[in-house]
């Protein structure tokens, strides 16, 4: 009993803790997205995706994915998740129906992928904010987990805090997002969010397997900027428990060359689409995870091979290739048969490849050597397992396969077995580099890793068989120790035992060790290591390879050890080696080392490592910067026995080792100039390596090489730094091979490392094996060319040869949200070929020459499931040509004959066709385009006889379309461009003979003579002729070309004058152009150059029939002292036109001057005829007589100028602008007899020969880049080589402190003289202007500059003169004068301006005098003046800083303006004296204006001593009107200002003063006016002050005008009781008025009051008014009394009271209007649901009366509201009554109205009840009239109306 209550209590307990847990979980959760997922929750959502390819605008056509899952959420703990997925299926576009809709069928894979989505569930961490980790099972294929990526990235919701989505995990990475809240209740229950996915960190290209021989490949970051990535998400939440209800995602992929508005081109546009289905409990909450398979969110890449695994196609496609006869289709059909190369798995091509052999074995090799895939290496490996064993290409082939840069577990398998199938040198090298990047990339060890292991160990066994093999097997292991070590514990132990093993030699035991270069040494090993290196028995080679393996990682007793035993150590070698090892660590300071540094100075305790010993003859090791090494000697030998260069490039961070030689000999002496000479393989490699770093060989370095080698010191530091290391390290390496073959050394190695891969060694045995397989080798590449084949070339003319190489290859994906890759592919396959030979007979030889080439560029963009489902896109650009040549050759006595057939069909010149595909699974169909819009063009154009080229061109034109994308992506097009033949023509004949004639007398001139006749043989033959004629004597070619049927017969004659042969000095050569023996062009050059002093060329062009000759000349001579001058001048003569242009330049080492004219002249009445005919018809038309007068239209236009003038002059004289202006006569239109332009400019500039230095100080000089908060670190990027092998992870890099100067010296030549002048003549115009400016040529320093500008013509008004000049120069008297002035001169103006500045520097002033003077004048009566003078003044008579320095000043303007009548006259002075350190000043300053508007005048006189500050202004205008005495001061710390202000106006007189004053803790204002005229009187007086008392501020104004009398009083006082204001105003005269206003305002309420009576004559109006408002109450009271006469007034008054939850309100009002009387009363009263309301409205006129009073309330749900209307109106009565009464859902009506009067009479009753489904209605209506009309009439009229209604009943009756 006891034991169960026990479990019971634990159960309990157990229980308690996992909800106290759960509930801890859920309040403080370790991510954020708990608030989402809640724990013990399991969420089951609907999810459906889609990925469809488009070329959206030109087709309707869709393919692509569609998916759908259910998906479970199961929650077991906070933040950790598992994600099942069932039900799924899998479909793609099948087919499109009439609106455009793709229509989706299942997918062959689609059972399949279903049972692979539900075989695993994914387990999924989040930690933090956003922190994704995905934890898949071993098997998950990587195609799989990309989908259920996928589905976690759309799960990722936003958080609930807003503030962290701005940047969310996708399948993209982090992703900056905008986020935008839809919808909001307690939370955000609907949300979009929008991605610009280049901004997302992982949205990186991933690179395919592409062709290892493209020369253009490797670009898919830069073509994937190409592609415009954006997502949009819309999430929806329930508002209550915060989970997702619904989310949909859009991702859009845009191609963006070729489209248009960044929607119409190739797209591809994911869906996806999440729907809750349910929400329940879980309350499993295990939640198992291995963490070795951590996984991230972001899509990796998945192997990608094909759904359907088909051998039979591809070679299918193969022999459709090997037998082609179309060559248009080879490019195509290869590219096909590549991509169906690399979708084959490895059972697939493994099987294919003996066949495909047998089909054909160039084609196989071609496609495997281009394939780039795992299995295509495999199968390559498997074709070179089937050669000889012996066979060289194995080594050189596998080696090269060796160095990819992404090996796979298939290639290590593959070179494994490679390797046990022939262990030769560079297999096995081949196989260590590709494990060691192979575990490298892994990270782990997989099971071929393993394998390679166990063969190594077979391989080096007990370390007691051959030694070669021994030593191979070793050196492979150390180049691959870090994946053999964590494979193999074994494998160590077997290495660490062939240390010590006697039967091994010295140079296996020496490799064991050195095999632990690049991995930990276990314990046991680090004990043996150390007993080698202490032990003096030990060669000295093998000591120093332990010493080195043992000071990776040294332990603090081992360098204890070390430290004891290095003094009392016998062997030097070793002992100065380890010295100098220790001294470079020490003396390193890379923080690498910093640890390494530490121990060595614990273990030495204080005590010196020791002196480093001789270089020249101990061992030592060397550090240089980047570089170190080795050098070991061997007893007394003066040459090393060991020697090794190590090259490390530090780069992002990381240590990267370039390059390692290393050589090893031992006998050495006789091949030391092979190894150490001056050409030696060590001397230049060093050289070249440390060059290669430093540019510069180190001193410690050179002085032990000079010692050694003395050749070295002839001049050798001259030797240049390579720019390509290891291209010179290899070429070093096979000179030694010479050398050390032709040198009988005894032994010597020599061993190679690049980018820490080592590559081989090399020992002097085998240079003899490595001749033979040279020579093997190459005899076997002879082989690879069919001999057949070449025997055919040369003795047959039908033989075929095609090559095919992919030039372009770059394919990647890109991730999508859907988790399926986009496919991003561009390649070009290039395939030339030939058809033909030769064939030779002893008559004659025939040629076949049938070239083509065929390029095809594929562009594949689409989305797809590798292994499951293939889609996508392709375009196909394919360019094509094919030509063709067939001829026979005959030769007979100078005399060759050519004779060419007629082609017989078309020969293709270019083909360019382009199409575009839609690829799936089942098929690959066409895109049909939406365009309709179809360009088809074919024409053909004859090209020459027999011949005529046809053009062909195919497109659609999408340029009316606005929603298509460009060209290429609107359709398929073709371009095509072919020669066809006629017909007319059978064969084409050439014949060319040569024959040597004798011309001229006697035949003295030998002119040898060339004849082509060219013959087109048909129906009707063609033939043109072409002769060449040279002439020896004469140096002249001469060409003629006739052709008959053509009427051509043109000619060329080129002749060569010698000037040498000629005396004249100058050569020439001539080239005329002939038609019919007559000259039409001629192009003569002319040349010339005397002793280098003058030189000439000339060239120059006529063409007879249009008298045309030009000429262009250039002239360059050269003086006695670096005199030059360069003159080009061309002339151009046309008929009745002559050019000259001509343009000079001279240089001397005084100036350089350029110099440009030009003349053009024209005869322009020999052009124009016709001029003069022009000229008469003109006159004529102006002696055209008008009308019927005498006048004729010259004398018109003549009369009405004259009297335009007569009455300028009588009118216009008193106008200031129009006095001089004239209307000009009517000028005589004449065309002149010549044309002309003639130009002349100069430019010169006089070189200064003084320098000035200038320090410029630069911004934030002397600051390091610490102060200017530079970061101290950079981050690199993830950097990756595959090339080179290097995947570097992004890395902090720190930055060395910088610092910025503080100063940039420069020096700066002084500005000498430049001067420029120009001069234009020209019929119409005529301009010269020269300028200068610069340094003048004088005793003292002087600069100056000048310039004029001169135009003139026949109009004066166009005439315009401009000068100007300035001068700055200094004088004897230390003085510095500057003056600038400049001048127009025009028919309408002449104005100047001059500016001149003095400044003289003596021992005690400095003084600065300016003068400055405007004068413009002009004949309209304007006049201008202005002179200003001014003096600055520096009393220096002591130091700068004194309290004596002075600085003084005046300034003099006088101006005086005229125009006509107007006229305005000023004179301002001002001066100035500043004492700036006293700190004293003084300033007066005066101005006078005198002009016909204004006449002013003011003077201020400012002073400031002594703290003191006075400043005071005296204005007077137009003759004392106005005066204004204005003083402003500050003293005692008070600043007071006074004003005085007298104007007399419109017989006003007006006085105003102003006073103002600011002191310490008051500030007071005075403002006095005082207007006076006559009696009449204003007055004002306005004073406020404000101090500690509060602010007071009063105002007093009156006023008397004429009997009128005005007076206004007003306070206004703020201080800490509160604000309080009054005022008073009162009106005197025949209409009295007096206002009062009181108002109030403190802390507890609010007060207004206004009280206003007035009156005129009898009239009286009274009114009061007051507020008072307080935090809780208001009370407003308005009584108004207001008497016109006895019988008209009004009163009111009005109470308005509200207070906590009541309000009360009374209104009464009474009107008198003569008779009539108006009175009305209300009252209101309102409380909480209560309200009353009542009144009355009485309207009395006499004895007629009219009545009305209502009353209203509500309380208690009930409400009740009467009205009542009674009067008595002309003898009639009437009364009204109703009543309304409202309680619950329950109503009562009453309605009485009677009418009572002597002809009409009536009565009407009404009753109405309304309760719930209850309607009653009675109503009664009475009425009788008596009428007297023709006799007494009377009626009566009775009415009842009844009415019941109630559901489903109605009743009425009437």
């Amino acid at each position: 009993m006891g034991d169960a209550k026990l479990c019971l209590l634990l159960l309990l307990s157990t229980l308690a803790m996992a909800y106290a847990q759960d509930n801890a979980e859920e309040e403080n959760p370790t991510c954020l997205l708990a608030k989402r997922y809640k724990s013990l929750h399991k969420y089951e959502y609907q999810y459906e995706a889609e990925s469809l390819n488009a070329v959206n605008g030109a087709s309707n056509l869709r393919n692509g994915p569609k998916g759908s899952c259910k998906v479970e959420i199961e929650v077991p703990q906070s933040c950790s998740y598992i994600l099942r997925t069932t039900g799924c299926s899998l479909s793609e576009v099948v087919d499109m129906d009439a609106e455009g809709n793709p229509v989706f069928g299942p997918a062959p894979g689609s059972d399949a992928f279903a049972a692979a989505m539900e075989k695993h569930p994914l387990k999924v961490v989040v930690e933090g904010v956003y922190d994704v980790k995905l934890y898949p099972e071993e098997d998950e294929s990587m195609t799989i987990l990309n989908i259920k990526r996928g589905i976690v990235s759309a799960l990722a919701v936003p958080l609930l805090e807003e503030e962290n989505n701005k940047k969310m995990p996708t399948i993209h990475g982090m992703c900056k997002t905008a986020y935008t809240v839809n919808a909001m209740e307690d939370i955000a229950t609907d949300i979009t969010l929008n991605r610009d996915l280049s901004k997302c960190d992982h949205f990186i290209p991933q690179r395919d397997h592409t062709s290892p021989l493209a020369l253009i490949s490797g670009m898919h970051y830069p073509l994937a900027q190409l592609i415009r990535s954006s997502q949009t998400c819309n999430y929806k939440f329930d508002n209550d428990k915060k989970h997702m209800i619904s989310g949909a995602c859009t991702e859009n992929h845009i191609l963006v060359p070729f489209s248009h508005k960044g929607e119409y081109g190739v797209t591809n546009v994911g869906k996806q689409f999440l729907t809750l289905l349910e929400v329940s409990t879980y309350n499993e909450r295990v939640f198992d995870h291995n963490v070795a398979n951590l996984k991230g969110l972001p899509m990796e890449a998945a192997e990608d091979k094909s759904v359907v695994q088909d051998k039979d196609a591809a070679l299918a496609v193969l022999r459709e290739l090997a037998t082609l006869s179309n060559g248009e289709k080879r490019a195509h059909l290869f590219q096909q048969l590549v991509s169906m190369v690399r979708g084959m798995k490895a059972e697939t091509l493994s099987p294919a490849v003996p066949e495909a052999l047998k089909v054909s074995g160039p084609l196989t090799y071609q496609v495997l050597a281009q394939c780039g895939t795992p299995e295509c290496s495999s199968a390559i490996m498997q074709i070179l397992r089937t050669f000889d064993n012996s066979a060289f290409e194995i080594d050189a082939i596998v080696f090269a396969m060796g160095l990819v840069p992404n090996p796979s577990a298939l290639l290590v398998n593959d070179m494994l077995a490679m390797a046990q199938y022939k262990q030769s040198k560079p297999i096995l090298y081949a196989l260590s580099n590709v494990v060691k990047r192979f575990y490298k990339a892994e990270g782990k060890v997989t099971p071929e890793i393993e394998a390679v292991a166990e063969f190594a160990v077979a391989q080096l066994g007990d370390c007691t068989g051959d030694k070669e093999q021994n030593f191979l097997a070793l050196r492979v292991i150390g180049n691959m120790a870090a994946a053999m070590g964590a494979a193999s514990p074994a494998l160590k132990s077997a290495v660490i035992k062939c240390v010590n093993e006697p039967a091994a030699s010295l140079e296996v035991q020496q490799a064991a060790i050195q095999a632990f270069r690049q991995t930990p040494v276990p314990e046991e090993g680090r004990e043996v290591l150390m007993q080698v290196l202490l032990s003096g028995a030990s060669p000295l080679q093998k000591r120093v390879a332990a010493y080195l393996v043992l000071m990776k990682d040294p332990q603090p007793a081992e360098l204890a050890q070390l430290a004891a035993a290095l003094p009392i150590e016998e062997d030097q070698q070793a002992r100065s080696f380890v010295i100098s090892h220790l001294t470079n660590i020490l003396a390193s300071t890379a923080p690498e080392t910093q640890e390494l540094r530490q121990k060595i100075i614990d273990a030495l305790q204080g005590n010196e490592v020791g002196n480093v010993m001789d270089p020249t003859k101990f061992s030592r090791n060397y550090k240089i910067g980047s570089v170190q090494g080795n050098m070991l000697f061997e007893g007394t030998s003066y040459l090393p026995k060991e020697v090794m260069l190590e090259m490390t490039l530090k780069a992002f961070g990381y240590d990267v080792d370039m390059v390692e030689v290393g050589m090893e000999g031992k006998g050495l002496e006789p091949t030391v100039e092979a190894l150490f000479g001056e050409n030696g393989f060590f001397p230049d490699t060093v050289l070249k390596t440390v060059y290669f770093v430093s540019d510069k060989m180190p001193l410690q370095v050179n002085e032990v090489m000079k010692t050694m080698m003395p050749t070295l010191r002839k001049d050798r530091m001259k030797r240049q730094a390579s720019q390509n290391i290891m291209r010179e390290i290899g070429r070093n390496l096979n000179k030694l091979v010479r050398d050390l073959k032709a040198q009988e050394s005894p032994e010597a190695m020599v061993y190679l490392r690049l980018l820490g891969n080592e590559l081989g060694y090399l020992k002097t045995n085998e240079m003899e094996e490595m001749a033979n397989s040279a020579a093997l080798m190459i005899d076997n590449v002879l082989k690879m060319f069919p001999t057949d084949l070449m025997k055919g070339l040369m003795t047959n003319a039908d033989n075929e040869v095609f090559a095919h190489y992919i030039f372009m290859d770059n394919e990647f994906f890109l991730p999508t949200a859907t988790g399926v890759p986009l496919k991003i592919a561009l390649s070009g396959t290039f395939t030339p070929g030939i058809k033909g030979g030769l064939h030779i007979t002893p008559d004659m030889s025939e040629v076949s020459f049938m070239p083509s080439a065929g390029i095809e560029f594929v562009t594949r963009v689409g989305s797809h499931i590798p292994e499951y489902l293939l889609s996508g896109l392709e375009m196909h650009t394919s360019l094509y040509h094919e030509s063709g040549l067939s001829a026979k050759i005959a030769m007979a006595d100078k005399q060759v004959k050519l004779t060419i057939p007629a082609p017989q069909g078309p020969a293709k010149l270019i083909s360019i066709t382009n199409k575009l595909f839609a690829v799936t699974s089942a098929e690959v169909k066409p895109i049909p385009s939406l365009v309709k819009d179809r360009i088809d063009v074919s024409e053909c154009t004859p090209f020459f006889a027999g011949m005529k080229y046809c053009t062909t061109l195919q497109y659609s034109d999408a340029s009316s379309h606005d929603t298509a994308p460009y060209f290429p992506f609107t359709g398929d097009s073709k371009l095509a461009v072919e020669l066809h033949p006629t017909g007319d023509v059978t064969e084409y004949t050439a014949t060319i003979g040569y024959e040597l004639l004798r011309e001229g007398e006697e035949g003295r001139q030998k002119v040898d003579t060339v004849k082509m006749v060219l013959k087109a043989e048909g129906a009707e033959p063609t033939e043109a002729t072409a002769t060449m004629k040279y002439n020896r004597r004469k140096n002249v070619l001469t060409t003629d070309i006739q052709i008959p049927d053509f009427d051509l017969e043109a000619g060329l004659r080129l002749g060569v004058v010698d000037g040498n042969t000629k005396g004249k000095g100058i050569h020439s050569i001539s080239i005329d152009l002939i038609n019919k023996n007559i000259p039409q062009l001629s192009l003569v050059g002319r040349a010339k150059i005397e002793a280098m002093k003058d030189a000439m060329l000339q060239v120059q062009l006529l063409v007879p029939s249009i008298k045309a000759d030009a000429t262009v000349t250039a002239n360059l001579k050269r003086g006695e002292e670096l005199e030059l001058e360069l003159e080009l001048e061309s002339d151009i003569k046309l008929p009745e036109t002559t050019s000259v242009q001509k343009i000079t330049l001279k240089y001397d080492d005084e100036k350089i001057v350029a110099e440009v004219k030009s003349d053009m002249n024209s005869e322009i009445q020999n052009i124009f005829p016709h001029s003069m005919a022009i000229q008469k018809m003109v006159s004529d038309v102006l002696d055209q007589q008008v009308g019927q007068t005498d006048m004729k239209v010259r004398h018109i236009l003549t009369k009405s100028v004259e009297a335009t003038n007569n009455y300028l002059e009588k009118y216009a004289a008193d106008i200031p602008y129009m006095q001089n202006l004239r209307v000009p006569g009517m000028p005589e239109i004449i065309l002149p007899e010549k044309l002309f332009l003639n130009a002349e400019a100069t430019a010169a500039y006089h070189f200064n020969n003084e320098r000035i230095f200038i320090a410029i100080p630069l911004p934030l000089g002397g600051k390091s880049s610490e102060e200017l908060n530079f970061p101290a670190a950079l981050t690199t990027p993830h950097l990756a080589l595959p090339q080179l092998g290097l995947d570097i992870a992004s890395k902090e890099i720190p930055i060395p402190e910088l610092f910025i100067p503080e100063t940039l010296d420069v020096f700066v030549p002084l500005f000498g003289k430049v001067e420029v002048s120009t001069k234009v003549k020209s019929n119409l115009y005529n301009l010269e202007g020269s300028a200068s400016a610069g340094k003048d040529a004088a005793e003292t320093p002087s600069y100056s500059a000048k310039f004029d500008v001169t135009g003139s013509c026949s109009m004066e008004l166009l005439c315009i003169k401009i000068e100007g000049s300035g001068l700055l120069a200094s004088t004897p008297a230390d003085s510095i004068k500057a003056h600038v002035k400049t001048s127009v001169s025009h028919k309408l103006i002449d104005a100047s301006i001059s500016i001149r500045e003095v400044g003289t520097v003596t021992d005690n002033k400095i003084n600065v005098k300016s003068s400055s003077k405007i004068e413009a004048t002009s004949p309209l009566g304007l006049s201008v003046n202005l002179e200003h003078t001014g003096q600055v003044g520096f009393n220096t008579e002591v130091s700068i800083l004194a309290p004596t320095l002075k600085i003084t000043g005046d300034s003099n303007l006088e101006g005086t303006v005229k125009a006509g009548p107007v006229y305005g006259n000023t004179i301002t002075t001002q001066s100035f004296a500043i004492f700036p350190f006293r700190p004293e000043a003084k300033i007066d300053s005066s101005l006078k204006i005198d002009s016909t508007i204004l006449q002013a005048q003011n003077t201020i006189a400012a002073s400031f001593a002594n703290g003191e500050l006075s400043v005071v202004s005296n204005t007077n205008a137009f003759e004392d009107i106005l005066t204004n005495a204005a003083e402003l001061a500050f003293k005692d710390n008070q600043l007071s200002l006074k004003c005085d202000t007298n104007a007399l106006a419109l017989g006003m007189k007006i006085h105003n003063q102003a006073e103002a004053s600011v002191g310490i803790g008051a500030v007071t204002i005075k403002m006095e006016t005082n207007t006076d005229h006559s009696e009449n009187r204003i007055y004002s007086l306005v004073t406020a002050s404000l101090d500690v008392n509060g602010l007071a501020v009063n105002s007093d104004t009156t006023v008397k005008l004429l009997e009128n009398k005005a007076a206004h009083k007003a306070t206004l006082t703020m201080n800490k009781d509160g604000l309080a204001t009054s005022g008073t105003t009162t009106l005197q005269g025949p209409f009295t008025m007096e206002n009062t206003f009181n108002g109030g305002l403190d802390a507890s309420k609010a007060t207004l009051s206004i009280e206003t009576k007035s009156a005129l004559n009898d009239m009286k109006v009274e009114n009061a008014n007051s507020l008072t408002i307080t935090l809780s109450t208001l009370a407003f009271t308005s009584k108004a009394d207001a008497i016109v006469s006895e019988s008209t007034s009004y009163t009111h008054d009005i109470t308005i009271d509200l207070q906590d939850y009541t309000a009360s309100v009374n209104v009464n009002n009474d009107l008198k209007l003569l008779a009539a009387n108006l009175v009305n009363e209300a009252q209101l009263k309102a409380e909480i649901y209560k309200i009353d309301l009542t009144g009355s409205l009485k309207a009395a006129y006499g004895v007629e009366e009219l009545k009305y009073t209502y009353e209203i309330n509500y309380a208690d749900l009930t409400a009740n509201a009467k009205c009542s209307t009674t009067g008595k109106l002309l003898g009639a009565h009437m009364s009204h009554n109703t009543e309304l009464e409202i309680v619950g859902l329950a109503a009562r009506i009453q309605n009485d109205a009677r009418f009572n009067s002597q002809p009409f009479r009536f009565d009407n009753t009404i009753r109405a009840s309304i309760i719930p489904f209850d309607f009653n209605l009675d109503a009664i209506f009475n009425a009788d009239g008596d009428l007297t009309l023709y006799g007494k009439q009377s009626a009566q009229l009775y009415g009842k109306f009844l009415l019941k209604a109630q559901p489903l009943a109605f009743c009425q009756l009437s």
